[in-house]
């Protein structure tokens, strides 16, 4: 059968298009390591890192561990022992826990119920002492730079002015690493120690001294509340602890329901223990 003039034209850009397609595939998904026929790419090793892909030493570590678990596995394969009695086993064990994982994480987002404040408030009201603080809690605003001038010269302004005053004077240095405004944590999720140390001794207010945390990194912190261990911190504070606490108790009794319903649908028969 003889083409028109322009059906080869629109022949002719379908393959260009197909051909380019394949090839910038074929470019992006450029190999990285191989042992025999098995290829770790690079897409493969982005997807496994995802933000993380441009990390040297995470990528080295990863590529590692890739060639040390596929030389087991070919090795075990050359051994026999993928035909064993016992790998086949647990293949088929892990096969139906992850098939069973995969369910009930679809019924969980299918029965999903985002909880309303007074859901969340009664729930703290009628378990109030499961959350008696096992902890210090404390409310901070906390600073970094990596330059020793002006941090002094933020603490100064601090000491002088507000928090937010002295942020927005301070707005522009590029010494600034990070700043973290009203932010609550746990005694021990304060690192590193000589920061943990440094806060446990300060009152409301008050503006600690300029903390290096590590070479050429330096923490200012002002303690704005301190919740001692033993006490039950107001709702408003640890919400979100509490809507955790909610969703895990409700999705167990989703997932508790789930599975009475399945074994009324299936013909289960227990012949004895």
């Amino acid at each position: 059968m003889k083409l028109s003039k322009s059906k080869k034209t629109l022949l002719f850009i379908v393959l260009l298009l197909f051909f380019s397609y394949c090839t910038k595939k074929k470019e992006s998904s450029k190999e990285i390591v191989r042992v025999n026929d098995a290829v770790l790419t690079e897409d493969e090793l982005k997807i496994a890192l995802l933000e993380k892909s441009n990390n040297a030493k995470l990528r080295e570590q990863y590529i590692n561990e890739w060639i040390e678990r596929e030389v087991l596995y070919q090795k075990a394969v050359e051994e026999g022992i993928t035909k064993e009695k016992e790998y086949n086993f647990i293949i088929e064990k892990s096969k139906k826990e992850l098939a069973g994982a995969l369910l009930i994480k679809k019924i969980l987002s299918e029965n999903y119920n985002e909880p309303t404040e007074e859901e969340l408030l009664s729930f703290y009201e009628s378990l109030k002492e499961d959350f008696r603080l096992l902890d210090e809690l404390y409310n901070v605003n906390v600073i970094y730079f990596n330059n020793y001038e002006d941090a002094l010269r933020f603490r100064s302004t601090l000491i002088e002015s507000d928090w937010n005053r002295a942020l927005n004077v301070f707005k522009n240095l590029t010494s600034i690493i990070e700043t973290k405004t009203g932010e609550f944590y746990y005694s021990y999720q304060l690192q590193p120690a000589n920061l943990a140390k440094v806060v446990s001794f300060m009152n409301p207010g008050e503006v600690s001294v300029i903390i290096e945390t590590e070479p050429n990194h330096f923490a200012i912190v002002q303690l704005i509340k301190k919740i001692n261990r033993g006490e039950i911190p107001p709702f408003g504070i640890i919400k979100d602890k509490v809507k955790e606490r909610f969703m895990v108790i409700k999705n167990k009794e989703v997932i508790q329901n789930f599975i009475k319903e399945l074994i009324s649908d299936y013909d289960v028969e227990i012949k004895g223990y």
